[in-house]
């Protein structure tokens, strides 16, 4: 008799696997914040995950008012981390955010290396909250080990080609409805965005498309240059949670806890304007909710692609 016997377990082996919120790694991380200023800590973390190859690390910080970055290289040898407080990498630089991208040891060349993990930590001392950041993580889309700077002007370009391509909508599956004055249970939170590796002198307009707990859509509308961080509510009043309270949300949510209204919503880039008057439609963003009261936390937005 023949038997023949199911295997499940070897096929699932072949199938994808399940993205579950957690970023795989990459050859490319963008960092969405960074903060040197009096009374803020920020420390960066970058990993080697690859067991057998070292791999040289090219770090930028850019600064939030103006997009010059600072930069410098680390090396890592394999399971190597890595582990520095951004003020010592580059104290000129206030605040802003970071990016940084796998390189030859021995040519010096931005090369396809997903092999890199990290992770920020934030310690805001002025509003006494800390909360941790991992990054966007971007693949190189050339072959492992072989050079990702297909055109040849030495720096990354997150086109779909060299890496994986950004975003041009981010969508935010949660925020609770926003107080005018921090108190018990009353929440305050921030929005960071900007446009991924831009020129200096590029400012973006976005809008927003904000939800209630009922379906019931608002708009809004921002501008941006090189890298902002707002509150929710000085970006527009309907995220406040008096508004909500008068739409028709939903009486019975948030569930165990009816009083509390919430929304979600998305961001689209719309254009970005050079220093020149060069337009772009439909720019990359990327961004950040960071919740400071009554508990402090940040999650990355979902990529809406």
């Amino acid at each position: 008799m023949r038997l023949t016997v199911a295997l499940p377990f070897a096929f699932s082996l072949l199938a994808p696997f399940v993205r579950a919120g957690g970023p795989e790694t990459g050859s490319l991380l963008v960092f969405p914040e960074f903060d040197n200023r009096t009374g803020q800590r920020t420390y960066l973390t970058l990993t080697n995950v690859d067991a057998s190859r070292s791999v040289r690390v090219h770090l930028y910080l850019v600064n939030a008012s103006n997009c010059l970055a600072s930069n410098r290289t680390v090396t890592l040898t394999p399971r190597d981390t890595y582990t520095a407080v951004t003020s010592s990498l580059a104290a000129s630089r206030q605040r802003g955010y970071v990016y940084a991208f796998a390189e030859s040891t021995t040519t010096g060349r931005a090369i396809d290396f997903d092999w890199l993990a990290g992770s920020s930590l934030r310690v805001d001392g002025t509003e006494a909250t800390d909360y941790t950041i991992q990054p966007f993580v971007y693949r190189g889309l050339t072959g492992d080990g072989n050079n990702t700077d297909l055109d040849n002007d030495f720096k990354p370009d997150l086109d779909g080609a060299e890496y994986e391509r950004s975003p041009n909508r981010i969508c935010v599956p949660r925020f609770f409805g926003q107080a005018s004055s921090a108190g018990t249970n009353t929440f305050v939170s921030d929005l960071v965005l900007f446009q991924p590796l831009a020129a200096s002198g590029v400012t973006t307009t976005v809008g927003y498309l904000v939800f209630n707990d009922n379906e019931q859509v608002f708009s809004a509308q921002s501008t941006f240059t090189c890298w902002s961080r707002r509150r929710l509510l000085s970006i527009s009043g309907v995220f406040a949670d008096s508004f909500l309270k008068s739409t028709p949300h939903a009486a019975t949510e948030v569930v165990g806890q009816p009083l509390l209204e919430s929304g979600w919503f998305e961001v689209d880039g719309i254009v970005a304007t050079g220093p020149g008057s060069q337009s772009q439609g439909n720019p990359p963003i990327l961004g950040v909710m960071i919740d400071l009261r009554p508990n402090s936390g940040a999650d990355l937005p979902f990529l809406v692609r």
